[in-house]
Parts: structure tokens; C-alpha cells; sequence
């Protein structure tokens, strides 16, 4: 199976049930990330892979649905991807540079995004949403030097 498909497989494992525990996809956690990867913010703060384990299972618990926007092989050991997290709390697109090694993501980089805070208006069983936008998804990253990603 590709390392595509296994990044498929994951983020479809989010599906908007907050029923849904990290234990049942922990399997398809450890087939895409690296025992020593690291995930850089776009502040570039580092996580690291227990970190990330552990903001995943919350996002599990909140019932949130991930979808794919975009996977885009752009260099060698090196893909594009921007995928939406959505759940009660959160509505953002990340865009991230992954490097690969041994078939699995050794770093992450997160390049931008847009963030939609969910904001209670006058009455609260309103919910107001509000776009800030972090980043213009539109331009295109420029890779011209694949070490910037090392």
C-alpha cells in the first residue's frame, strides 16, 4: 500500500464521531509517523511524535471529521498537503511540507492555513463564524531549494 493511501486511510478514521477512540487508530498512526519525527508549527515551535499522538486522540474526542484537500508530491521524499479539521470547537485548513523517509513522515512543516473561529454571538445557540485568514491558500509555495525542508 502507498504512503498515500495509508494518509488516506488515517485522516478517514476522523469522521466526525466523537465515539471513536485514539486506541482503534493508533495502528494507523505508527504506520505513517516516524519514531523520531517532528512536527513543526508555523510559529516553529516543535511537537513531537508522543505530542502529536496526544493532540490527535483530543481531536478523536471532540468528534472531529479531517478531510484531504490537497496531496501533491513535490520533490524528492517531499509532499504538499493541506487538509481540513473540523468539530465543534474548530474549523481550520492546514498546509503542511512532509518529509518522507522510509515511508513514513520523518518531518512536518506547516506552512499555513486558515483558521475560522467559531464565536458565540448575543444568543448562544448562534454560533457566528468569523474567517481569519493566516495565509492566502491560493499562492503557490515555492520550492526551489528542497534543503529549506531538511
Amino acid at each position: 500500500m502507498s504512503f498515500e493511501l495509508f494518509i488516506q486511510r488515517y485522516l478517514a478514521a476522523f469522521d466526525g464521531r466523537a465515539s471513536k477512540k485514539f486506541s482503534q487508530v493508533r495502528h494507523l498512526f505508527e504506520m505513517i509517523f516516524h519514531k523520531e519525527m517532528t512536527w513543526i508549527t508555523r510559529d516553529g515551535n516543535s511537537i513531537t511524535r508522543t505530542q502529536l499522538s496526544k493532540i490527535h486522540a483530543s481531536k478523536l474526542d471532540f468528534g472531529s471529521r479531517v478531510t484531504l484537500l490537497s496531496y501533491q508530491i513535490i520533490g524528492c521524499g517531499l509532499v504538499e498537503t493541506k487538509y481540513r479539521v473540523m468539530n465543534e470547537l474548530e474549523d481550520l485548513v492546514v498546509h503542511a511540507i512532509l518529509t518522507i523517509e522510509d515511508d513514513k513522515i520523518f518531518k512536518a512543516q506547516v506552512v499555513g492555513g486558515i483558521s475560522i473561529a467559531k464565536v458565540w454571538s448575543a444568543n448562544p445557540y448562534r454560533i457566528r463564524w468569523i474567517k481569519m485568514a493566516e495565509d492566502d491558500l491560493e499562492n503557490k509555495l515555492s520550492c526551489s531549494n528542497e534543503d529549506d525542508y531538511h
